[in-house]
């Protein structure tokens, strides 16, 4: 039940912030404005649909921001993505708990990250996304990824994206250049969205863990164009962060967990 912090653009290890105040969010979501820290989801033993806030700028435990209760669901939000452009916050896809029907995967809701409270309903995407990943700007997020069953295989090539002030449908936005992506970590520098360790798979195959790292300029719709690769094959990252010149990625298994 730990929060970490890291400088970005300092090489060291995390130091410890606070606690979360409640369910582990192990596979949720997290977003920002720049003050407030958002944490979405999470898989506990009952799963949980709460969501928890920091201020980023001060130590401290997180405190109970509200529920994400838009769409009919008993189980957990997880597996989901999520951003923020400065006001809202949206949580893209995911799944139920672990043991029950992923029934959410299309949905999207959001949220006004500076106030409290539960979430209203933003709309559907075109195609399911579980172990998926957001990257956007002020204006558009894209979402990114899909690994369908409990074996992570048949990872899609699809990206959709909204355009955050306006409630509606996601639209297509491009496909990913490898064979598929899930469980990927995304983030962006507002410019150019980064989308980096996946599993990959044809369909029907088992799922095949990568180091692929993917770029897509956020503002014109397109294919995803690589950029290089990890310095160790991961997928499931705890999340990822960046600055206007760096990106961190963290955690994730490779084939086991890792903390690095």
């Amino acid at each position: 039940s730990e929060l970490r912090y890291i400088t970005i653009d300092t090489t060291s290890n995390t130091s410890d912030f606070g606690e979360f105040s409640q369910y582990m969010p192990w596979q949720g979501a997290g977003c920002s404005n720049g003050t407030r820290g958002l944490i979405i989801g999470g898989y506990g033993t009952h799963g949980n649909q709460y969501a928890s806030y920091v201020t980023i700028g001060s130590l401290g435990n997180a405190t109970n921001f509200g529920v994400f209760n838009s769409f009919s669901s008993p189980y957990a939000l997880q597996q989901c993505g999520a951003w923020c452009d400065g006001g809202r916050a949206i949580r893209m896809g995911g799944s139920g708990n672990y043991f029950a029907q992923y029934v959410d995967r299309k949905w999207m809701d959001y949220v006004q990250i500076a106030t409290t409270g539960n979430s209203t309903e933003f709309g559907q995407m075109a195609e399911p996304h579980m172990q998926s990943c957001c990257a956007g700007d002020l204006e558009r997020v894209v979402i990114a990824g899909d690994s369908s069953g409990m074996s992570g295989t048949d990872g899609k090539v699809t990206m959709e994206y909204v355009t955050m002030a306006t409630k509606s449908n996601s639209s297509d936005f491009g496909d990913y250049s490898n064979d598929g992506i899930g469980g990927a970590a995304g983030t962006s520098n507002n410019t150019r969205g980064i989308f980096a360790g996946n599993r990959g798979a044809n369909p029907g195959s088992p799922g095949v863990n990568t180091n692929h790292i993917e770029y897509v300029t956020l503002m014109s719709i397109g294919n995803a164009q690589d950029v290089g690769d990890l310095s160790a094959t991961r997928i499931q990252s705890n999340g990822s962060m960046t600055s206007s010149t760096r990106m961190v990625m963290q955690g994730g298994i490779n084939p086991s967990a890792v903390n690095t």
